[in-house]
């Protein structure tokens, strides 16, 4: 049976000190962490298998940035977090086939709802390399 290992999760948020607590509160369960306080991140990030985006935090263009860092992170399941539920569904569900790799949160979600969403995902990815036959990179 496959090891269940958790997620390397990749923050994307304006508000470095909120990033900064979720991410010791992330590591204080376990989970592997980075920051970054742009949308167009690609800067040594190397393979999240979970992004979580705080697009309020962002320019009105913050849906161009979610959709870039969708398609920059496609292995990823993207978590988003914000005010503004519907209308991130809505852009999700036109992303041809993302949906089911996507997740919208309204906010506020505390780090423990976003930690039990992130360990889910790990262990589907654990199941699906089982499957597989295939080990995770990291």
């Amino acid at each position: 049976m496959a090891s269940v290992r958790a997620p390397f999760v990749l923050i994307v948020s304006r508000n470095t000190s909120d990033a900064l607590s979720l991410q010791s509160f992330f590591q204080l369960c376990g989970l592997e962490c980075a920051t970054s306080s742009r949308m167009d991140t690609g800067k040594g990030e190397s393979g999240p298998s979970v992004v979580v985006v705080f697009p309020d935090e962002f320019s009105a263009m913050s849906a161009d940035g979610v959709r870039r860092l969708i398609r920059r992170f496609a292995e990823a399941t993207v978590v988003i977090v914000t005010f503004a539920v519907a209308f991130f569904e809505s852009l999700v569900q036109n992303l041809e086939g993302r949906e089911c790799g996507t997740l919208v949160l309204p906010l506020p979600s505390w780090g423990w709802v976003l930690t039990a969403r992130l360990l889910v995902v790990s262990r589907t990815m654990s199941g699906r390399d089982a499957l597989a036959g295939a080990s995770t990179p990291r």
